[in-house]
């Protein structure tokens, strides 16, 4: 009976034994993450304040692709949005079936981080994330991208496998959003080879979690690259922030395309009422090494005021921004809106609201030649635009209904340099109505 079972074992374990050797031999797929290089568009936060003349010449000059490089490397965060490759690898003949791309969330959710927003804008379209990763979602598992770092709603692997090839490379382009929060999160690929489900882990560079921050609401200074020069602005962090479409989004060419039937899209919230701003003048951070710095501070100042102030008011907070002379010519303020006896003024003060800024941004007035000047030089001429909106606790809008959806101002001001090397507003004109300082 012993030599039965011997005999009747041994012929399959013979065979198992070739059958395990073949397996042992055979590869098995190979994949890898990291933050996508040569990203255009993909904005960062540091965790200081920074003006335009910190950031040094070669970044600069490497535009969007290295001013993210250049963040990362101090301590940056991508923000809102984080541009990610991921390259798979099939196996020598083996069956590989991709069914699910998601992130898988690591620790507690943390504030949007605090510090300079690095922007990107750019004259062409960037690179397109053709899968999106929604870290606010409940189960961030892959979602269909579109152009111009639009991400929907339908899930990407919908009723669908992607196979890879023998031993073929692929890269996936992958955009992780957030908006809620900030998040530390690692990539989960679901699958299977030969049949058997597989779950590989893919974390950044050094086995390190990816981290990306949720965008700040609140109005501060940003640096926008992509230009000759960086430009400061004033925005809020919504205007770097993730683009989700619903039913119609937009793909390639601004061709419409319809979301198909059968996607619960999140409800959208509710428009919270605005709320009166606890100081007159907003927090704004200053460089005052930096022109541009110091004229959004001027110009945001001189636009930030509720319907009890005077110009008086105004003309003592903005003041500070201004040469000596400007400041006793009493007219250093930018806003005409507040004169006593304006339309504006007077429905201000009937809905008992405030100005609020809304967006700021600057422009150095080109030479001859058609390239901008350096930032350092003893006198510095910008194009300063304001964007403002006059609004009070129940809703209402001085701009609603109209088409610009914002009041709108723009002002040429020239910057002189100090003893001390810092900037301070030396004129002014309204470029829409020339007058002024």
């Amino acid at each position: 009976m012993v030599g039965v079972l011997l005999l009747v074992i041994g012929v399959p374990v013979g065979l198992l034994t070739t059958v395990w050797q073949d397996d042992l031999g055979k590869d098995d797929p190979r994949f890898s993450a990291h933050y996508a290089l040569g990203t255009v568009g993909n904005p960062t936060v540091i965790p200081q304040a920074m003006s335009a003349p910190d950031i040094p010449a070669d970044v600069v000059k490497s535009g969007c692709v290295g001013s993210r490089t250049w963040a990362h490397e101090h301590g940056g965060t991508d923000f809102g949005t984080s541009a990610i490759d991921l390259q798979l690898v099939g196996a020598k003949d083996r069956t590989v079936a991709i069914r699910n791309i998601r992130a898988e969330r690591i620790g507690a959710p943390r504030p949007p981080e605090t510090g300079t927003v690095l922007g990107c804008v750019s004259q062409g379209i960037g690179e397109v994330g053709k899968i999106g990763l929604d870290l606010d979602s409940p189960s961030p598992a892959a979602l269909v991208g579109y152009a111009q770092g639009e991400m929907s709603y339908t899930p990407y692997f919908r009723d669908k496998y992607h196979y890879l090839e023998n031993q073929k490379p692929e890269v996936f382009s992958v955009t992780a959003l957030a908006s809620e929060h900030s998040y530390d999160y690692v990539i989960k690929i679901d699958g299977s080879v030969d049949g058997e489900d597989r779950t590989w882990t893919l974390t950044a560079e050094g086995g390190k979690p990816f981290r990306i921050s949720g965008v700040r609401t609140e109005h501060s200074n940003m640096l926008t690259f992509g230009l000759q020069t960086p430009r400061t602005d004033y925005r809020s962090g919504g205007f770097f922030g993730p683009s989700r479409c619903t039913t119609v989004c937009t793909g390639d060419d601004d061709r419409q395309v319809q979301q198909p039937p059968g996607i619960t899209y999140p409800p959208r919230p509710a428009p919270s009422p605005p709320r009166r701003p606890a100081a007159k003048t907003p927090t704004l951070t200053v460089a005052p090494h930096d022109p541009e710095s110091v004229a959004i501070a001027w110009a945001v100042t001189s636009y930030s005021f509720d319907h009890s102030d005077t110009e008086a008011d105004v003309t003592t907070r903005s003041a500070r921004y201004l040469t000596e002379w400007l400041r006793e010519k009493r007219q250093s303020y930018a806003s005409t809106t507040l004169t006593e006896g304006s339309p504006q003024l007077q429905e201000l003060r009937a809905h008992r609201g405030w100005s609020e800024v809304r967006a700021a941004d600057v422009m150095l007035e080109k030479t001859d030649d058609d390239t901008p000047p350096p930032l350092t030089r003893q006198e510095v001429r910008l194009r300063v635009r304001i964007q403002y909106d006059f609004m009070d606790e129940q809703g209402w809008s001085a701009a609603a209904g109209k088409p610009s959806k914002l009041l709108f101002d723009e002002y040429l001001v020239t910057m002189a340099r100090q003893a001390d090397g810092t900037y301070l507003v030396d004129a002014y004109l309204d470029a829409a109505r020339p007058t002024g300082g």
